[in-house]
């Protein structure tokens, strides 16, 4: 087990990158609300909650890291994804505000249907948020099991095992630093490109209303 006290410097500079990134989330998230002149639609209020769940949760994932706990931060990545993957239906529904709406009301997205009649199931938004970046369906589906109990914490808290004699020692900490600096590392990869994701969901919304009103603009004037 290793003594070092702090992270690598590859390391620090992406949770470096992830602490910047949470404030140019929310303003891109105030220039969503701010576009066509302050225009407000039921998207809106589901945009709001996913940068406050997205701002939250990559606090907490950085706060994580810094204390060397992987089982949670782990965890806090697969909350992250679903939180995209979830933003990611306004470009599969045919009306953004009857999804609002219905979302609003209480309906679970997993019973709401896009376009093509498909139910919005986590699995298919994630297969959907997949063509955008591939790498996240693996990811997710990995991470699937630090928020479910799973083979992963059986296996977190070995330190080591003895095939031969197979004698197997545990190691029960607050603290995960078996891992490699190379999975560190791409755990906060994974979650600074996430959260990019998002930011370009963000302004993809901000753009579909500044259509909006360009075409109620154009009607008027006709």
């Amino acid at each position: 087990m290793t003594d070092q006290s702090q992270h690598s410097e590859r390391v620090i500079k992406v949770l470096d990158e992830i602490s910047e990134q949470r404030k140019q989330l929310m303003h891109v998230g105030h220039e969503a609300l701010a576009a066509a002149g302050g225009t407000f639609y039921q998207f809106d209020l589901f945009a709001i909650g996913a940068v406050k769940r997205a701002v939250s949760v990559s606090a907490a994932f950085e706060q994580l890291v810094r204390m060397w706990n992987m089982v949670v931060a782990r965890a806090l990545l697969r909350m992250q994804i679903d939180t995209v993957a979830r933003f990611g239906a306004l470009r599969l529904v045919d009306s953004f505000e009857d999804f609002a709406g219905a979302v609003l009301g209480g309906t679970p997205i997993n019973k709401i249907k896009d376009r093509d009649g498909k139910r919005m199931t986590d699995a298919h938004l994630v297969n959907e948020l997949s063509k955008i970046a591939p790498w996240v369906e693996r990811v997710y589906r990995y991470t699937c099991g630090y928020v479910h109990m799973s083979e992963n914490f059986i296996f977190a808290p070995v330190h080591d095992m003895n095939d031969e004699t197979r004698i197997m020692r545990f190691y029960i900490s607050a603290e995960d630093r078996k891992f490699p600096d190379l999975s560190w590392l791409e755990a906060c990869d994974c979650f600074r490109d996430t959260t990019e994701i998002l930011s370009g969901q963000l302004r993809a919304w901000a753009e579909i209303k500044r259509q909006i009103r360009t075409e109620l603009d154009n009607k008027a004037g006709d």
